[in-house]
């Protein structure tokens, strides 16, 4: 019977999206930046938000519920 060794599992870690990881890094360079335009986004998305319920039409009354 012939007795190959089984390798070992490579020790390296890796992102959630399955890229590997340098040492020290906890995140790829694509998942970085995904979350970063995710927050940029969301920030920018509330801005709009705040700033349509803020502003009018110019020269015109506000409507009254």
């Amino acid at each position: 019977m012939n007795q190959t060794p089984i390798p070992l599992l490579d020790e390296t870690s890796s992102c959630d999206c399955g890229a590997a990881l340098l040492e020290g890094q906890a995140l790829c360079s694509k998942c970085l930046r995904r979350e970063r335009w995710q927050r940029k986004n969301t920030a920018h998305q509330r801005r709009t938000r705040r700033r349509n319920e803020n502003r009018r039409p110019p020269r015109n009354p506000r409507k009254e519920a």
